[in-house]
């Protein structure tokens, strides 16, 4: 569920805002944007991932997406998250963000009010945005009024086991090459049902669909920067087979890579 502003654009306008409960079987790619998002987790548990860590975030916690950013997003599988989320242009929202205390290291926030004044304040900026009366002051104070309910939430970050480091070390450094699960699992001395479990009990997904994930995030990456052709794109990513590269890609991103390039391309 989307809802658009046609507001123009100002210190701080809002962009767009919207609910969602993404599919846990799918990954969900983050196109770069020029403006701010926020997502409040109203239910569920999920992760949010760069290169550099997973923070793990739950019911009442959220992050921002700061311009040009392009975080994994992926649900718990077990209790997926649903969230509501706020794309935000303008001087004013960067300001207001650095002053409480987040940053493109420090994304990650939790309410400090119960779920039901939250709830009130998420369905006030949902009126303001339809509302044809409705004048950008209104929904900043709706803006004001949430940031008041917020704090900087940086200490739950999903501890992850040495083995499992060095799991995703390990795949973050030769997924280029035709490794398997069975590879990562040799590579730090334990079996694969071992690693399985790891993987499950820490994200929820098993090291074959992280793998391909993985691969498959980093053709998102190349497809968006570079002007390789998309076979080229695939082998680059650890895929031999186009056809296959292919298929997992339309699996997880609901389209070819080729539509995929022209899509983000398009919006750039």
């Amino acid at each position: 569920m989307e809802q658009r502003s046609s507001a123009a654009p100002s210190l701080q306008s809002l962009v767009a805002l919207g609910w969602e409960r993404p599919d846990a079987n799918r990954l969900f790619q983050y196109f770069p944007r020029n403006y701010y998002r926020f997502h409040f987790i109203t239910s569920g548990t999920g992760y949010y991932q760069t290169m550099d860590e997973t923070i793990q975030l739950s019911e009442g916690e959220g992050f921002f997406i700061f311009p040009g950013e392009t975080p994994n997003l992926f649900p718990n599988a077990k209790s997926p998250w649903e969230y509501f989320w706020v794309a935000v242009r303008g001087s004013k929202i960067g300001a207001l963000i650095q002053s409480s205390g987040f940053s493109r290291i420090a994304p990650a926030f939790r309410s400090t009010e119960d779920m039901d004044f939250m709830r009130r304040i998420l369905a006030d900026m949902c009126a303001t945005s339809i509302s044809p009366h409705s004048a950008d002051s209104e929904f900043s104070l709706c803006l004001d009024a949430f940031f008041k309910s917020i704090e900087p939430y940086s200490l739950k970050k999903h501890k992850n086991s040495p083995y499992f480091e060095q799991c995703l070390n390990y795949i973050n450094h030769n997924y280029a090459s035709q490794i398997r699960v069975q590879d990562i699992a040799n590579f730090v001395n334990i079996d694969r049902t071992y690693l399985y479990k790891m993987f499950k009990r820490n994200i929820g997904l098993s090291p074959q669909v992280y793998l391909l994930n993985y691969r498959i995030d980093r053709a998102c990456e190349l497809l968006r920067t570079t002007d390789k052709s998309v076979s080229e794109v695939a082998y680059s990513v650890g895929f031999q087979d186009y056809s296959n590269f292919s298929r997992q890609f339309k699996a997880r991103c609901l389209k070819s890579p080729t539509a995929y390039r022209k899509n983000v391309r398009g919006k750039t």
